[in-house]
């Protein structure tokens, strides 16, 4: 099994999970049967491939642990059948642990829509996030 995990960067904070897929252009591919661990770049991924889902897709991915997705991301995975857990911490080798003995979270639309501001904070005229005026 293969799972993808967004990193904060390919070098020194590496075994750091970043808050999402949006948030760093690196990706850490995990694979279970193997007990090995690849590091990406997603300029190397969109290269070869049309966009990061085909990549995901032609390389057999099946689960996906980040701390924050999109609603229509998270739609996007769950047709191509890939799991997306919420993580628990930003350490990467815990999730993984947490993972495979069962203790991580399926993501939810909930979860995602959590995540989702209502005027997408674009706009400097709010005073508060409840009170946007645009």
């Amino acid at each position: 099994m293969k799972i993808a995990i967004p990193v904060v960067n390919t070098k020194e904070h590496k075994y750091d999970i970043a808050p999402g897929f949006n948030a760093t252009p690196y990706i850490c591919i995990y694979d279970s049967g193997q007990g090995e661990y690849s590091w990406l770049h997603t300029n190397d991924v969109l290269g070869n491939e049309d966009n990061i889902m085909s990549y995901f897709e032609k390389t057999g991915l099946s689960a996906i642990i980040t701390s924050v997705m999109k609603p229509m991301a998270l739609s996007l995975f769950n047709k191509l059948g890939i799991k997306v857990y919420k993580s628990d911490s930003t350490d990467l080798i815990g999730n993984i642990q947490s993972f495979e003995q069962d203790e991580l979270y399926r993501y939810t639309a909930y979860d995602a829509l959590a995540n989702v501001s209502v005027c997408g904070d674009s706009c400097d005229m709010c005073t508060t996030k409840n009170d946007c005026r645009a």
